[in-house]
C-alpha cells in the first residue's frame, strides 16, 4: 500500500517569496516524514485479532501472535523522487483501509480458514508437523479440513474457494489525520527555509 505525497497535492499560497528556494522533493518528502510517523504510530496502537477473539486462541500454550501491523509499522518507508515522495506500507492487506479485498488461492485448490483455536496462527503443514493427522471431511462436511491426534478429532479450517473481507477504515488514521500530517511536515520544511 503506497500514499503518495506531491507539491501540487499541497496549499502553497502566501509562500511567494521563498517560492524559488524549495525543493518540491524535499517539500514531499517533508509531508511525507510526518506522515509515516503518524501511520506508524497507529499501526502500532492496533490490537485486531477479531479470529483469535471468535476462536479463543488466548492460551499461553498455542503460539497465536500475529504481530503483522507492529511490523508492518518498523517497515513502513518513505521513497522519493521526480518531485514526489511516497510512504511506503508494507503489510499485506492493508489496502483494506480503502476497499474491500476479495481472496483466493494462488496454487492450491482452497483456502484454509481457522475454526478452531488449534490451528489460529498455523499452517497446515505446522499442524502435521506437530503429529495431527489432517483428513477432508466427507459429504456436508467436505469442506472442512480435520485433524486427528491422540484419538480426538476436530475440525480445523473451513476450505473456502473464495473469501471477502470487507473494508475497515479504522486500519490507517482518518483521512483528516493524513492530510494534517502532511501539512504540518510541509510547514515544517516552510518554515526552516524562512529561517524559523
Amino acid at each position: 500500500m503506497n500514499i503518495t505525497i506531491s507539491i501540487g497535492n499541497m496549499d502553497l499560497s502566501g509562500i511567494d517569496r521563498i517560492r524559488e528556494k524549495m525543493d518540491p522533493t524535499r517539500l514531499s518528502e517533508a509531508g511525507a516524514t510526518s506522515l509515516r510517523r503518524i501511520v506508524q504510530r497507529h499501526l502500532v496502537a492496533l490490537n485486531r485479532h477479531k479470529t483469535r477473539d471468535w476462536l479463543n486462541a488466548r492460551s499461553s500454550t498455542v503460539a497465536v501472535s500475529t504481530h503483522r501491523y507492529q511490523e508492518g509499522a518498523a517497515r513502513t518507508r518513505i521513497e522519493t523522487g521526480h518531485g514526489l515522495a511516497t510512504v511506503v506500507i508494507p503489510i499485506p492487506g492493508i489496502s483494506r483501509a480503502f476497499h474491500a479485498l476479495n481472496i483466493a488461492p494462488k496454487d492450491k485448490a482452497a483456502l484454509t480458514i481457522p475454526i478452531n483455536s488449534i490451528a489460529y496462527g498455523k499452517r497446515a503443514i505446522k499442524l502435521q508437523d506437530e503429529g495431527w493427522k489432517l483428513f477432508r471431511g466427507k459429504g456436508r462436511a467436505r469442506r472442512i479440513l480435520f485433524g486427528s491426534k491422540n484419538g480426538e478429532v476436530r475440525g480445523l479450517y473451513a476450505l473456502l474457494k473464495h473469501v471477502r473481507v470487507p473494508q475497515d477504515r479504522t486500519l490507517l488514521p482518518s483521512d483528516a489525520q493524513i492530510t494534517a500530517a502532511v501539512q504540518r511536515g510541509a510547514q515544517r520544511y516552510i518554515n526552516s527555509l524562512n529561517g524559523n
